[in-house]
C-alpha cells in the first residue's frame, strides 16, 4: 500500500496558463527502481533520486506535469527517501500542496 504524504513545509501553487488547477488532481509518486508504479499510463522522469545511507533508487512518476513544478516534489522525494531509510516504501504518493491547502482550510 502506498504512503501517502501532505506537504508541512511546501507551499507553492499549480498553475496552468496563468491560472490555478483546481478541476483536476495532479497524480505524482516516487516509485523504487525495483517496482511499478501504482497507476498505470503515467511519466516516468529520467532523474534519479536515491538514499544517501543505502543508495536505494526512485524516479518520480507523474501525469504530464512541467519541470518546473516538479523541482520541489524532487526536493520532498529526496528528504522523505533519506528519512525513511532503512525501511523504504516501495511507493510515495505525494499530494499536490494546493489539495492539502483546501483540505486544512474546510
Amino acid at each position: 500500500m502506498p504512503i501517502v504524504l501532505t506537504p508541512l513545509f511546501f507551499a507553492s501553487q499549480v498553475y496552468s496558463q496563468n491560472h490555478p488547477i483546481e478541476s483536476e488532481a495532479m497524480h505524482i509518486e516516487a516509485v523504487r527502481i525495483d517496482t511499478a508504479p501504482s497507476r498505470t499510463g503515467l511519466v516516468q522522469d529520467y532523474m534519479k533520486i536515491e538514499c544517501p545511507q543505502c543508495w536505494v533508487a526512485y524516479h518520480l512518476y507523474h501525469d504530464g506535469m512541467e519541470m518546473k513544478v516538479l523541482r520541489g516534489y524532487f526536493l520532498r522525494a529526496s528528504w522523505q527517501i533519506s528519512g525513511e531509510h532503512p525501511d523504504h516504501s516501495p511507493v510515495i504518493v505525494f499530494e499536490p500542496s494546493w489539495v492539502a491547502a483546501q483540505d486544512k482550510a474546510s
